[in-house]
């Protein structure tokens, strides 16, 4: 397994895993989780946003985010 930095183009994979991991609580919150409503976009300029890969396909992902401002 390869843990590395994200890129644009893992963005549509960042975010396939993102749904993929919270959609199931929707039903029982009766709305969206917040984790689905991050713009990763954003983070990936904003924040440290990596991924772990497998033979190129991406299983999972780390956002570490900097909340000392």
């Amino acid at each position: 397994m390869e843990i590395r930095r994200a890129t644009v183009e893992d963005l549509a994979d960042i975010f396939t895993c993102n749904i993929n991991a919270f959609k199931n609580y929707i039903t029982l919150i009766n709305r969206a989780p917040a984790p689905m409503m991050v713009d990763f976009s954003a983070e990936l300029k904003n924040n440290d946003l990596f991924v772990a890969c497998e033979n190129n396909e991406i299983l999972g992902f780390a956002l570490i985010q900097d909340t000392n401002d």
